[in-house]
């Protein structure tokens, strides 16, 4: 018995469902022949929305819609096609554009690489329309920042700075002079919606990993997508880069760890030994292990005999990991914490400093949310550090009120 055999009870019947045709472990599909045969008692909408919100949708068409199924409303099958279609046109759209924007980029001599996204489709997947995306991932270099984030605002970008219901349309030299010290990406969206993350980092500065993006550009590869010839972060680097964002934003989608599986799966060559000097010297050791757990327990990913070995003998990780598949598909669930502090991320830090180090600045470096609240003069920029712990007390005494309120 695997792992996810213990966590099936305590799913719907929906998202065994969806489980099955995601290529989850043979057990488990062993387990729901069951629940999967009877399409009339299973709430339809429930299972797409839920595709959807893990980014799995056209996956599970893909797998699901490749033959008729007998029983099966035509209601819902045509739903399942138009949504497969819409998803599918939308990513022909977005690489198109991202091919576009490199291109723009490169004829400006501005080094740039996509990942995520049509990029991580092409070459994990095989196929960029089969992973669903709602943005794109391209990362400069720092000094190139500032030219690339004005090329894109030639093509109709334009950088939103978004906490709560504050929309900033502008920030002031000295919230940008912070902003590009704390933080990974300019967020630019196009009148039409279309949003591009500008990188120059892969995570906030108040995150413990340090995982250098500097390095990996000696390292870039050639990939083809669409026919295009581009350049890309090393398969060794792009499952570092999954591993810590994974973390970094908890696990929240199951996208995420297939991803990791698909792209461990479609490159039999990888380095293992440069993954794991990398990964503790970026402090993202425990990250990786938490990934590759997860993804074996989902989907029996094939990993090197060390790793198995530290997985089979790490229980923080096996308790970490048991707590992200129990809360992946609970319902109603938007944020796990409150404040910027994240357990997850919390419980991953390397030592007591990096513990320390995380905490004070989740609650003392201002960030877009108190620029949002209130404008003060740059004189009087420091006070942003008083705002700030104020501000998250409030919505911390907020959130505990509104959990009595609902005990009542």
């Amino acid at each position: 018995m695997t792992r996810i055999d213990n966590w099936f009870p305590s799913w719907r019947p929906e998202v065994r469902f969806l489980l099955r045709y995601l290529d989850v472990a043979a057990t488990v599909e062993t387990s729901t022949q069951d629940d999967v045969s009877a399409y009339e008692t299973l709430d339809w909408e429930y299972i797409i929305a839920m595709a959807s919100s893990h980014g799995v949708l056209p996956l599970f068409c893909n797998s699901f819609l490749r033959a008729p199924r007998d029983g099966l409303p035509d209601e819902i099958m045509r739903k399942l096609d138009h949504d497969y279609k819409l998803v599918t046109r939308r990513n022909f759209v977005f690489t198109h554009e991202l091919l576009r924007i490199i291109d723009i980029m490169k004829r400006n001599n501005i080094g740039v690489t996509p990942y995520k996204g049509p990029f991580l489709g092409a070459i994990a997947y095989g196929d960029p329309s089969l992973r669903q995306y709602s943005d794109l991932d391209v990362m400069v270099k720092r000094k190139d920042l500032i030219q690339a984030k004005e090329l894109l605002e030639k093509e109709g970008y334009a950088a939103r700075f978004v906490y709560a219901r504050h929309p900033m349309q502008d920030i002031t030299a000295r919230q940008t002079e912070a902003y590009l010290k704390n933080c990974h990406e300019f967020e630019m969206e196009r009148e039409d919606g279309l949003l591009i993350d500008l990188h120059w980092e892969f995570a906030p500065k108040r995150y413990p990993y340090r995982l250098a993006v500097e390095p990996m550009w000696e390292r870039l590869q050639n990939f083809e997508l669409e026919g295009t010839a581009i350049s890309g972060f090393s398969s060794e680097d792009l499952l570092l880069i999954l591993c810590m964002h994974g973390a970094k934003d908890s696990w929240k989608k199951l996208i995420w760890i297939i991803d990791l599986h698909k792209l461990i799966t479609s490159q039999p060559s990888l380095d293992w030994d440069y993954v794991f000097h990398t990964a503790k010297q970026a402090k993202i050791w425990l990250p990786l292990l938490l990934g590759l757990r997860l993804a074996s327990d989902f989907f029996a990913t094939p990993l090197p005999t060390q790793v198995t070995r530290e997985l089979d003998r790490n229980n923080l990780i096996a308790d970490l990991g048991n707590q992200v598949a129990l809360a992946l598909f609970q319902q109603g669930q938007k944020k796990r914490h409150w404040s910027s502090v994240s357990r997850l991320t919390l419980a991953l830090c390397e030592g007591w400093s990096s513990k320390a180090s995380y905490i004070w600045q989740a609650f003392f470096v201002p960030h877009v949310s108190e620029w949002a609240l209130i404008q003060l003069p740059t004189g009087l920029y420091p006070l942003y550090s008083v705002i700030r712990p104020i501000r998250i007390g409030l919505k911390g005494i907020k959130t505990l009120y509104n959990r009595l309120l609902s005990q009542v």
